[in-house]
């Protein structure tokens, strides 16, 4: 898989970080597909299902005041045809969580997430196995 190809993955799933990070719903809007079925699943939460649904509660958590300060580390990726994995941990705060991204590549270019899945881990794991 040439690397140039990973590295825009690991682009894309950095943006969707720095959405969050900075609160930009029109960039958190922007990166979830338009083409697939998508589906979240936050810590300890029930899946949300559907785009509006997705798109609607990050608008909610990043309308809040003081949302977290969160930093993807660690992450390894892969590519099958048109979908991309990314496995990365999130540092949100004093937190460690480890999360999936699954994305598909857009129809107009680049790759769009459709489904983020994160989860407590072990206190400072030090890489993805």
């Amino acid at each position: 898989m040439p690397s140039d190809e990973i590295q825009q993955l690991l682009e894309a799933n950095e943006s969707f970080y720095k959405a969050f990070r900075e609160c930009d719903s029109a960039l958190m809007d922007a990166i979830w597909s338009r083409d697939e079925p998508v589906f979240c699943i936050h810590p300890g939460w029930l899946p949300l299902v559907g785009r509006r649904q997705v798109i609607e509660n990050w608008e909610g958590i990043m309308s809040q005041p003081g949302s977290p300060d969160i930093h993807c580390e660690g992450a390894s990726a892969r590519i099958d045809d048109d979908h991309g994995t990314v496995v990365c941990f999130e540092n949100v705060g004093d937190s460690r969580l480890v999360a999936t991204n699954l994305f598909i590549r857009s129809p107009a270019g680049g790759w769009r997430i459709y489904h983020h899945h994160a989860g407590p881990t072990e206190p400072k794991p030090s890489q993805v196995h």
